[in-house]
């Protein structure tokens, strides 16, 4: 399969900061602290190496909020932490929650992780449709604990089988607040047709991007 050139690496790594940077504003009134977001690295490399990539056993388990994209890319993103990471970045964040009686504190947890997802998820994935001039739709976020193996091998519908969901974009991220420091991934299970497609796309925009500074 391709795999980025630095150049493309350089141009795909700025685009996800500029997305998770809005993310990051939003989170950031919505839970009234600073929390700072940054993507230290971008890769595109064959899905079943994601746990060598990510240095996480296949079977560990990860806590995870997914979407479902459809479009000019198709596939599963998940923004996903070790268990423990995930946790704490909730408590951290949304501080001791006064529970009602007969709610069960871990669907408070989930929700709280859902909504962080879902804002991390759709600035970065929408910063890249927009830079590339790509249309995507997402599905409704949802929580996942599960292994890094079922996390990566589970479809939306019979459509996207295991088989063709062959790549996977890797978007590392550290998430730093007053009270958090945590480093977790974005990663994309999506097509070798999707693959291929972002990596025209993100040579194409390269590219452009030569040709107006030798105007």
């Amino acid at each position: 399969m391709n795999n980025l050139t630095a150049a493309e690496e350089d141009a795909l790594r700025e685009i996800c900061n500029i997305g998770v940077s809005q993310g990051a504003r939003q989170l950031s009134i919505l839970l009234g602290d600073e929390v700072i977001i940054t993507v230290p690295s971008v890769d595109i490399i064959d899905v079943k190496n994601v746990n060598e990539d990510l240095g996480i056993n296949e079977h560990t388990k990860v806590v995870a909020v997914s979407q479902h994209l459809h479009g000019s890319f198709d596939g599963t993103v998940s923004l996903m932490f070790h268990t423990q990471e995930g946790k704490s970045l909730v408590k951290n964040l949304i501080g001791n929650v006064h529970v009602i009686s007969g709610v069960d504190i871990r669907d408070l947890e989930h929700e709280a992780l859902v909504e962080i997802g879902n804002i991390i998820i759709s600035s970065c994935m929408s910063a890249i449709a927009n830079f590339l001039g790509e249309e995507i739709s997402f599905g409704v976020p949802f929580f996942r604990e599960t292994s890094l193996h079922q996390l990566l091998t589970a479809t939306e519908n019979d459509e996207l089988t295991n088989k063709q969901l062959g790549s996977a974009l890797i978007i590392k991220t550290t998430l730093q607040a007053s009270k958090s420091d945590v480093s977790g991934a974005l990663v994309m299970a999506f097509t070798m047709a999707s693959a291929d497609h972002l990596i025209v796309k993100v040579d194409d925009l390269v590219n452009k991007y030569r040709s107006d500074l030798t105007e």
